[in-house]
């Protein structure tokens, strides 16, 4: 929940990601369901030898929950590393009672990790986490830190917003995302998320710096539901995902370049069943030999 310049992840945004606090679950999409919490699992786990004893710490960046306990529940060791002080409060006991004692939380910028790991670490993952990184000098330098982090055979693995290639941006455009809501065709997750993302992206995206400002996107949804084009319950879906700070959402093709740049090999990991899939896919990156 950082980072750079990319302010709005403050105690109202993050609490409009929770879905249920007692049962501590969040909404889809903005956060990773079971199937895409298994992808992350089989990444920092492909590479071991059956049957050996899995050991080691993992980086977690941000304080991603479902993330966050899968690792500890594997029998790692976990740093989980947020600049949010808001955040470290809202999930530090998001995670199985009995295994809290085997994680680390650090209050510090990503771009500090080296300060705060001593031995390298087995995996690093994160959770949209470069959507937060505001410029393409800073996802290099930022993949350079973690590399330099990894222990050999080290994988990061990383849910990762981006504009796919051959991506039909009208398809996407808000009324027809209503329409396709109203028809049944798209889940209240799918359709609160994508209305975040690209309903309104020719008004709230620059092509150029690939920035998303999110505030002149709400700003248009409030105005809508006053004047009656979205109902309630529409406008509640939406919510769930607000967020009023800048993304960069970079093309896939350019995302792959940024990965090679920094001296990594990357595989794209998709599922299929949910809308999201095809925008947020899961990537793990290794080092190249």
């Amino acid at each position: 929940m950082n980072e750079m310049k990319s302010s709005g992840w403050d105690k109202p945004t993050i609490l409009s990601r929770i879905a249920d606090a007692k049962s501590m679950i969040r909404y889809e999409a903005g956060s990773p369901n079971m199937a895409e919490t298994e992808l992350y699992r089989s990444c920092i786990l492909s590479g071991l030898l059956t049957g050996s004893e899995v050991c080691g710490t993992v980086l977690v960046l941000g304080m991603t929950p479902e993330i966050r306990s899968m690792a500890l529940s594997c029998g790692f060791d976990v740093i989980s590393m947020d600049r949010s002080s808001d955040a470290i409060d809202m999930y530090r006991e998001w995670v199985p009672t009995r295994l809290a004692s085997n994680e680390k939380i650090v209050n510090a910028s990503w771009f500090e990790a080296g300060l705060h790991i001593d031995a390298p670490v087995r995996a690093v993952m994160g959770d949209g986490v470069f959507g937060n990184i505001l410029s393409a000098e800073k996802h290099i330098e930022l993949l350079r830190i973690l590399k330099g982090l990894l222990t050999a055979g080290g994988v990061m693995v990383f849910r990762k917003i981006l504009v796919p290639e051959g991506f039909d941006v009208e398809a996407y455009e808000a009324r027809r995302l209503i329409g396709k809501y109203r028809s049944g065709l798209l889940t209240d997750d799918e359709f609160g998320f994508s209305m975040r993302l690209w309903g309104n992206y020719k008004r709230s995206y620059d092509p150029e710096t690939f920035i998303l400002d999110n505030s002149i996107t709400f700003k248009l949804y409030q105005d809508w539901q006053k004047n009656g084009i979205l109902t309630a319950k529409e406008y509640a879906c939406i919510s769930h995902y607000y967020f009023s700070g800048l993304n960069m959402i970079i093309p896939q093709r350019k995302w792959e370049e940024l990965i090679a740049s920094a001296g990594m090999k990357s595989d794209c990991h998709h599922l299929e069943g949910n809308d999201w899939y095809s925008y947020y896919p899961v990537y793990s990156l290794r080092i190249k030999t």
